[in-house]
């Protein structure tokens, strides 16, 4: 009966420490999943985020476009672009004409505006004094 008990206690042995050893295994592979899930949760965040950032961003788009397609603002950015670019229209005339024949035409329109405008701005440094001009702007 001792061989049968010896071989009882073997099996036990045995069969606890691969127990263990699968218990050990699980536990390891638990941690890494879990290490895993909180990546894959960090990253769902910012992807909320810039999804937030890129909504934003579209509605902002969408009322420009919808602002575009008014045909109120046609003028508005029609302005602008003479502004920010330069643009001369159609049957436009551009002239560009230095501050020392300006002093000389008392007849432009708003030509007392921008000699107000022009005394109180501070005086121009030497980079503005060769782009020193009065830019006339057809009003819609």
């Amino acid at each position: 009966m001792g061989s049968k008990r010896r071989f009882f206690f073997l099996a036990l042995i045995t069969t606890a420490a691969t127990l263990l050893g699968f218990d050990y295994a699980l536990w390891h592979l638990q941690a890494d999943k879990n290490q895993r899930i909180e990546g894959l949760r960090t990253q769902v965040a910012l992807h909320k985020r810039e999804n937030r950032n890129l909504e934003e961003r579209n509605q902002i788009l969408g009322v420009e476009v919808e602002t575009l397609r008014s045909p109120d603002s046609f003028y508005t950015y029609e302005e602008q672009a003479r502004e920010a670019y330069g643009m001369i229209g159609r049957n436009e005339t551009f002239f560009l004409l230095p501050e020392t024949e300006i002093a000389g035409i008392p007849d432009i329109a708003g030509l007392e505006k921008a000699e107000r405008r022009r005394q109180t701005d501070p005086p121009p440094t030497e980079s503005d004094d060769d782009d020193a001009a009065l830019q006339l702007e057809s009003l819609p």
